[in-house]
C-alpha cells in the first residue's frame, strides 16, 4: 500500500441525531468541544486540533454515522469518506 494511502488520523466524523439541542449539549460539557458555526440543521463543534471542526451533528430521524474525514499519513494529507 502507497504511503499516501494509510491512515493516520481521524480527523471528523458527521453524526445524525434525533435531538440536536442535548447533543450538542453533552459534546460541549463532557468533551470540552466549542460550538463554531450552525449551518441550516448542522451544528459544527471545534476541539484542540487545526481541523476546521472534529465533529459535525445533524438533525434527522434516525442515528447515525453520515460522514467522515480520515488524514493521511504522507504530508499531511486528507482522505475522504
Amino acid at each position: 500500500m502507497p504511503e499516501s494511502d494509510r491512515v493516520a488520523a481521524l480527523r471528523s466524523v458527521e453524526l445524525v441525531v434525533p435531538d440536536l439541542d442535548p447533543a450538542v449539549d453533552f459534546l460541549t460539557r463532557a468533551w470540552g468541544l466549542s460550538q463554531l458555526d450552525v449551518r441550516g440543521e448542522t451544528v459544527f463543534l471545534h476541539g484542540t486540533g487545526k481541523d476546521h471542526h472534529c465533529v459535525a451533528l445533524s438533525r434527522g430521524d434516525a442515528p447515525g454515522i453520515s460522514g467522515m474525514t480520515l488524514g493521511s499519513d504522507a504530508g499531511g494529507g486528507r482522505i475522504v469518506s
